[in-house]
C-alpha cells in the first residue's frame, strides 16, 4: 500500500496536526511509507533523541495463529509477554508496521511526545503486571483502559490561568455536548492531538467522532507540554476513571 501523498499532505496542512509534522516533512517526501530504518533516523535528529536514547523502532512481526494461542496460553503465567508494553520496557523495542498508518502516527507521535509515550506505557506495563495469575494478562483497570483509550484517541487540553482544572474538567465529564463544542470552539489554539489512531481516522476522513481528552492545568511555557503531560501521566491514582470526552468535530472543522 502507497502512501496517500495528497491526503496526508492536506492534513499537514491543518492547525491542529502540523506543529506534529515541524521538521519531519521529509518523511512524506515520496509515495512511499517511511522504513523502520527512516524512522530510527529521525529520532536520532529530533528533540525525542536523548529521551528515546535507549529505544529502536524495529519492524513488528505478527506470529501466526497457532503461535499466537500458544503465546496467549504462556502468558497466563508471564503476564505482559508478547504485549507492546513489554516489547517497550523489556526490550527496548517499539514495534512498528512500516507500511501502516496507524503505526505511522504512533511513530509520529513517539518523536513529538518521548517522555509522555515513555510514562504511558510503562505504567500500563506496571498495571499489566500487577495481573499476575488473571485468566487474561491483557485484562486492564479502569486506568489502564483510559490511558490505552488516551493513546490511541485522545487530545490535551491545557488550561488558562484564569480557568479552574477542575470545572472544565466537570464540564468535559458531563453529557452536555452542546456546551463542550461551543466551550472547544472558543479555544482551539489550547487544544494539542496525541491519539494516532484518531490520526488515523483523519486519514481515512473520519472526524466526527468523541475523543478522551486530558486536562491539564495552565502552565506558562508551552514548549514543556510533554514533561507536564508525562508527569501527569506518570502519577495519576490508580482509581481514577475522570477524563473527559469531547466532541471533535469542533476542534477540526
Amino acid at each position: 500500500m502507497n502512501l496517500p501523498a495528497e491526503k496526508m499532505a492536506k492534513l499537514m496542512r491543518h492547525p491542529a496536526l502540523a506543529k506534529l509534522f515541524e521538521g519531519l516533512e521529509g518523511l512524506v517526501s515520496s509515495s512511499d511509507w517511511p522504513t523502520v530504518a527512516t524512522w530510527n533516523e529521525q529520532k536520532q535528529q529530533s528533540k525525542a533523541a536523548g529521551t528515546l536514547a535507549e529505544l529502536s523502532f524495529i519492524p513488528e512481526i505478527r506470529p501466526g495463529a497457532r503461535r499466537m494461542r500458544k503465546l496467549k496460553q504462556a502468558a497466563r503465567l508471564l503476564p505482559g509477554l508478547r504485549t507492546y508494553e513489554a516489547q517497550i520496557v523489556e526490550h527496548q523495542a517499539i514495534p512498528t508496521r512500516p507500511d501502516h498508518p496507524h503505526d505511522f502516527f504512533n511513530a509520529l507521535i513517539w518523536l513529538n511526545y518521548p517522555q509522555s509515550k515513555k510514562a504511558l506505557h510503562f505504567r500500563n506495563y506496571a498495571l499489566q503486571s500487577q495481573g499476575l495469575g488473571h485468566d487474561s494478562p491483557n485484562r486492564r483497570s479502569r486506568l489502564g483502559d483510559s490511558l490505552t483509550c488516551f493513546d490511541e484517541g485522545g487530545v490535551i487540553y491545557c488550561c488558562r490561568a484564569d480557568e479552574d482544572p477542575q470545572a472544565v474538567l466537570e464540564l468535559f465529564c458531563s453529557r452536555e455536548d452542546s456546551q463542550k463544542t461551543l466551550y472547544c470552539r472558543d479555544r482551539l489554539s489550547q487544544f494539542s492531538l496525541f491519539g494516532h489512531g484518531l490520526m488515523e481516522g483523519l486519514l481515512a476522513d473520519r472526524w466526527d467522532v468523541h475523543v478522551s481528552c486530558c486536562v491539564l492545568p495552565f502552565f506558562a511555557d508551552h514548549a514543556a507540554l510533554d514533561k507536564v503531560l508525562a508527569e501527569h501521566l506518570a502519577h495519576l491514582p490508580e482509581d481514577s476513571s475522570r477524563w473527559g470526552t469531547i466532541p471533535f468535530a469542533p476542534l477540526w472543522q
